[in-house]
């Protein structure tokens, strides 16, 4: 099973932007994180949709999640910045609470879209898996990589009040079969880079 896979997506155009944008947001903390929400709140993980701020301040960003993931319904979009080290998590932490998406998301995996517009290599994204500790890399021909949203350990390491990194968070409802063959073919051409279960990395 694939726990992590850069995805065969396009660069994200207008990142210098983007990160403006989010600078001058206001923002909202959660655990580790401050965010920007870019859908409406839900509570149970209901459907929801772009906020008049994703709409007016990330207008690229929302026109390129709309023409490239293969999404049905939006649940949650928010750009997050870690303010310190993010410990060992997975990220549907409340299954009760939907569980219709839950097992949707389930038989998806690896179903979490990731977009990272700004980071440094100090700020390393991790996958707890086979008793070990992975680093994941993320090739410089994608911003986008595809984790496991039910069941993938992972965290954040050397993060800090002025960490550099901005990444967007994506919980949807996909259509299956198109985010089946972008996986497919991300596997393909970034086999080097997967993080699997029940497999270990040289």
């Amino acid at each position: 099973m694939i726990l992590y896979c850069p995805a065969d997506l396009p660069l994200v155009t207008n990142k210098d932007m983007l990160i403006k944008a989010f600078e001058k947001s206001p923002k909202s903390r959660s655990f580790e994180f401050e965010y920007v929400q870019l859908t409406e709140k839900s509570i149970n993980y209901e459907t929801s949709q772009w906020t008049p701020l994703a709409r007016e301040e990330f207008l690229p960003l929302v026109d390129w999640i709309d023409t490239h993931l293969p999404y049905k319904k939006l649940v949650n979009v928010k750009l997050v910045r870690p303010i310190m080290d993010v410990a060992t998590h997975i990220d549907f932490s409340s299954p009760e609470k939907n569980m219709a998406l839950f097992e949707h998301n389930n038989a998806c995996e690896p179903c979490g879209y990731r977009i990272v517009l700004q980071q440094t290599n100090n700020n390393s994204l991790f996958i707890e898996a086979n008793n070990k500790i992975h680093i994941t890399e993320l090739p410089k021909t994608t911003d986008t990589y595809i984790i496991g949203h039910t069941n993938t350990k992972h965290g954040l390491t050397n993060c800090s009040l002025n960490t550099k990194r901005i990444s967007v968070f994506i919980h949807c409802w996909l259509n299956t079969e198109p985010h089946k063959l972008l996986l497919s073919r991300s596997a393909n051409i970034y086999n080097e880079y997967i993080i699997r279960e029940n497999e270990f990395r040289i």
